[in-house]
């Protein structure tokens, strides 16, 4: 084991190395892997903070010009006048090595376009959120009593519906960023330097003429605020999703077409790769969290059970699996950011976020009333509490035929695989905010350095 770290006391070091070499092996390798994980991360960030300022932005850019932009939305505008002349006018500044002022031109009267539809649609739901006192709130602006005004809708925003608070905050980040022109990751800016990286082989001068035109596509709230959003059957997955999947799917149920095949697809030719390879993850499992610990083969059962089409026994081993694996990790959740549990020991009764205790909780309690409704999002929930769960007891009492289908058996893996990753990805978050607190800046490069000078002397020692 690396020598004590200068921040921490002889006496908690000593003890830790006690419980480390005592701890099983499996545990150790764990804990060598996070390790891995955590110096692998800081040395990524170390590299970025090498960068220059101008090639983030371009790095960030065309990021998002290839993941918001669809080839199909392309072919939509390829004979729409404006489109075709900001693509000249790209193609002009990018000969010129020189943006186009008539390009900025136009690229700002459409954000500014775009800007005023969002004030819109804030108000619109600010109208929603304030409900009978709204016309009580617009006479209190008139005569400038701002203080009032705000105090009034904070109130109503604070005891509003989760998803009408969600799609306010949505809503209001977004004018934000192009109120004040935040370019950067969300908000393409043009440059000279943006315009000659190359991208594959791919003409992504389109992508850029299609994002300037149609500003409202950089953002995801165009999305969340369509009215067919709210029955859209995968909305629930949109954190998994990359974004081009996301928005073609919606394209797609938009056009009236069934998306839930995608669960099937998802799994084509049995391939469970993704799933496997979390049901491996270091994050699951000792000394982190125990949601793995005792799930492993009920899991590889399942997809068995799939694989050989015992769609029913694969529906019946997973609701309870979901169950389970919720319900550990709010053990996890409540350790590292409390208030879950009235009795976390005996795990006996839970806090609601109107401070009511509640004995006898289900399920559906604990996702929709307590902080676990801050950690899924609302889609997950509203999944969770008006789809899976209304068909638990008809499966699981044995009383119904209706559910036993192979897309449905394809939708509970997903929902597996779903939590898996999110939980992984929070406890590794909470993992690694500890370590940096844990070990100074100092002792991170140190350990960094001595990585890159053992690495030096392999490839010394391997050299002819």
């Amino acid at each position: 084991m690396s020598d004590k770290p200068n921040n921490i006391s002889q006496e908690d070091w000593d003890k830790f190395k006690g419980w480390h070499n005592n701890y099983p092996e499996e545990a150790k390798k764990r804990i060598n892997k996070i390790m891995s994980d955590f110096l692998s991360d800081e040395k990524k960030k170390r590299i970025i903070k090498e960068f220059k300022k101008e090639d983030i932005e371009t790095m960030y850019s065309i990021i998002g010009v290839v993941s918001y932009v669809l080839n199909e939305d392309i072919d939509r505008e390829k004979k729409d006048c404006e489109f075709i002349k900001i693509l000249y006018l790209l193609e002009e500044s990018q000969k010129n090595d020189k943006i186009s002022d008539e390009l900025l031109k136009i690229y700002e009267n459409n954000l500014t376009k775009f800007q005023k539809d969002l004030e819109n649609k804030k108000e619109v739901i600010k109208k929603e959120i304030l409900g009978s006192q709204y016309q009580n709130y617009l006479n209190l602006k008139s005569t400038n009593k701002t203080d009032i005004c705000e105090k009034i809708f904070k109130n109503n925003l604070k005891n509003a519906d989760s998803i009408l608070k969600e799609k306010y905050d949505r809503v209001k980040s977004d004018l934000d960023n192009v109120t004040n022109r935040n370019f950067g990751p969300l908000l393409l800016k043009l440059s000279v330097r943006l315009l000659n990286t190359k991208v594959d082989d791919k003409y992504i001068l389109e992508n850029y003429a299609y994002l300037i035109k149609n500003p409202e596509h950089q953002f995801l709230s165009y999305l969340y605020l369509d009215d067919k959003w709210a029955t859209f059957p995968l909305k629930w997955l949109s954190r998994e999703l990359n974004i081009n999947e996301l928005k073609l799917l919606f394209s797609l149920y938009k056009k009236e077409n069934d998306v839930s095949i995608y669960y099937e697809s998802k799994y084509q030719n049995n391939n469970f790769d993704n799933l496997i390879n979390m049901m491996e993850n270091h994050y699951l499992y000792p000394p982190i969290s125990h949601i793995m610990c005792c799930r492993k083969k009920m899991i590889e059962e399942i997809i068995n059970c799939y694989k050989n089409n015992y769609y029913v026994a694969s529906i019946c081993t997973s609701l309870p699996i979901i169950e389970g694996i919720l319900w550990d990790f709010s053990l996890h959740y409540h350790a590292f950011e409390g208030n879950i549990y009235s009795d976390i020991e005996k795990k006996h009764g839970i806090n609601y976020l109107n401070q009511k205790i509640i004995e006898n909780m289900t399920i559906g309690d604990l996702l929709k009333n307590t902080l676990l409704n801050q950690f899924f999002d609302n889609e997950f929930i509203d999944y969770f509490c008006n789809e899976l769960y209304k068909e638990r007891n008809p499966i699981l009492h044995g009383s119904t035929e209706d559910y036993y289908s192979k897309i449905n058996a394809s939708k509970k893996i997903a929902t597996i695989e779903y939590l898996l990753l999110t939980m992984a990805a929070y406890l590794k978050n909470r993992v690694f905010e500890g370590l940096s607190k844990t070990f100074s800046k100092d002792y991170i490069d140190e350990m960094l350095n001595n990585i890159e000078s053992n690495i030096k002397n392999l490839i010394a020692e391997v050299k002819p």
